[in-house]
């Protein structure tokens, strides 16, 4: 499956497709089902048509609690007709790739979730599909393609019920928690340069930290807390180097080369990788526990 590059990626982005009265019918129809005792508020348009998306949803998970959103979603909302309802399984032919690119490239941090509604101008026959643009999703689609068919299972439909909309808002929490993370990375932006001086400093630096079991008698738990701390660097720099070197971008933030990795099964540990190393934080391991840290990384990236 080609991968998404920088140019293809740009390519996408520049191509939009018109705006049909069907789409303008899915918008109306979508915030009127999108109804969920203050946990989506709606910012959609009917008329946008740069850069290919239709505004965006907030969503705040407990509003009794909080009315503080956790997550902006961005969507793009396109209308059909032709819809057996019957049919468990509905394909949609995405004409142009803008959105995904889009979502991939600009707002890595803010989620996309593309939405299919059938019917949006025949009352009582309307169905409502969504499709969350997670890597796995983003990586399944073959860049060098001007359209893709998109299937959406039983479970990415929508109903004009409570029970319909409380299981919804319980996935999108789950797509906040992930995201909440990455919010934490970097943005600020590294090169090959940057990346290659990096990937030497920790190399230096483990390597000192191995030697010093001899230099200094050093015990092996002491010199495993020392590596902890640039084995961090070490993997945000392959992470980098992963995007920039795989997808062809002069220059890519942690938030970016965090969520690129994820979508392929061959580049994918290393951004579960990062989220294990983030359990050490800021915290000094026990006596005793960072050598058997250590050595489950180095089981793990075995």
């Amino acid at each position: 499956m080609p991968t998404w590059t920088q140019s293809r990626l740009e390519h996408h982005i520049k191509t939009h497709t018109e705006r049909s009265a069907d789409d303008i019918a899915a918008v109306h129809l979508l915030e009127n089902f999108l109804r969920s005792n203050g946990r989506i508020f709606t910012d959609f348009s009917s008329n946008d048509k740069w850069p290919n998306t239709d505004g965006r949803f907030e969503f705040v998970p407990n509003p009794s609690q909080s009315r503080s959103p956790t997550q902006n979603f961005f969507v793009q909302i396109k209308g059909t007709h032709n819809s057996d309802p019957k049919d468990a399984l509905f394909k949609y032919s995405l004409k142009s790739l803008a959105f995904p690119a889009w979502i991939l490239r600009e707002v890595t941090a803010d989620p996309g979730i593309l939405f299919v509604v059938v019917n949006g101008d025949k009352r009582g026959s309307e169905r409502v599909f969504w499709k969350y643009m997670s890597p796995d999703f983003l990586g399944s689609i073959d860049a060098n393609q001007e359209s893709w068919t998109i299937s959406f299972s039983a479970d990415e439909e929508l109903f004009d019920t409570d029970e319909s909309i409380d299981a919804f808002c319980s996935k999108l929490n789950t797509i906040s928690d992930k995201h909440s993370f990455m919010r934490q990375l970097d943005k600020r932006e590294f090169n090959q340069k940057d990346i290659s001086r990096i990937i030497a400093s920790c190399d230096r630096d483990i390597c000192e930290h191995i030697d010093r079991l001899d230099i200094y008698n050093e015990t092996r738990d002491e010199v495993s807390q020392r590596i902890l701390t640039r084995l961090e660097d070490f993997c945000k720099a392959a992470l980098y180097l992963n995007a920039v070197k795989i997808g062809d971008f002069s220059s890519v933030n942690l938030r970016f080369a965090w969520e690129y990795a994820l979508m392929s099964k061959e580049t994918n540990y290393l951004s579960s990788f990062l989220v294990s190393l983030r359990y050490v934080g800021c915290r000094v391991p026990d006596d005793g526990q960072s050598e058997r840290l250590l050595l489950k990384y180095y089981e793990f990236l075995w």
